[in-house]
């Protein structure tokens, strides 16, 4: 059972199955339990835009994630600024992208962090890298935004092929591949092959270390 939460506020979703989706296909109930749940009682939970509104629960509409309650901490300790940037008007803000669908479920779409922004509208990078590694001749896929001149930032994919696609996996066939699964202006601006991608502590991508290498790729190519 998947469950949702964090340090400054833990356990405030959990994926089983409400009496009103027990009769759905087993498809629509597998989505149910694939995703992070309902708000659990005792919270005070939304998913809000950048304005503050909340979003439609249509499981596309996507914004923050928002809470508050007793079990959830107020501030950082000795850390004003920090704790500026993440509790506002007594809400503590996950920095976590979500869509929540008709019977409350709730799914994690992106970190903020690490959404592509691209002339106004939101690119999940989670989306695209899976997306790309379900292609057979790649083994790890990260999508980060980058500099654009036109459209603020641009996707780009930073790809290790599977050891014996490296000679022939091309920028191409990753469009293509690409192309027959998500909106045109999802596709990456670019793409780079490498050997490995570095990663933080915790085994995740280092999406930090990549946007400070390539930040301004984009704009090289257009001087």
């Amino acid at each position: 059972v998947h469950v949702y939460g964090s340090s400054e506020s833990p356990f405030i979703s959990a994926a089983y199955l409400r009496p009103e989706t027990e009769n759905l296909p087993e498809e629509e109930q597998w989505k149910r339990r694939a995703s992070v749940g309902f708000f659990f009682p005792g919270y005070e939970c939304k998913v809000i835009h950048e304005d503050g509104t909340e979003i439609k629960w249509d499981g596309k509409d996507r914004g923050e994630v928002v809470c508050r309650s007793p079990w959830t901490i107020p501030s950082y300790y000795k850390a004003p600024e920090q704790s500026a940037e993440t509790f506002k008007d007594g809400w503590y803000h996950f920095g976590d992208i979500a869509t929540v669908d008709e019977y409350g479920y709730i799914n994690l779409v992106d970190r903020i962090k690490d959404v592509i922004k691209s002339g106004g509208e939101w690119i999940s990078s989670i989306d695209l890298e899976n997306t790309c590694m379900a292609h057979p001749s790649v083994s790890e896929a990260c999508a980060i935004g980058v500099k654009h001149t036109r459209w603020t930032e641009r996707p780009i994919l930073v790809i290790v092929p599977q050891p014996k696609c490296k000679r022939k996996l091309n920028e191409k066939a990753i469009l293509d591949f690409l192309a027959s699964k998500l909106p045109e202006w999802w596709l990456p601006n670019k793409i780079i092959f490498t050997d490995t991608i570095p990663r933080t502590g915790p085994g995740k991508f280092d999406k930090k270390l990549l946007r400070d290498k390539y930040s301004d790729i984009l704009l090289q190519e257009e001087t």
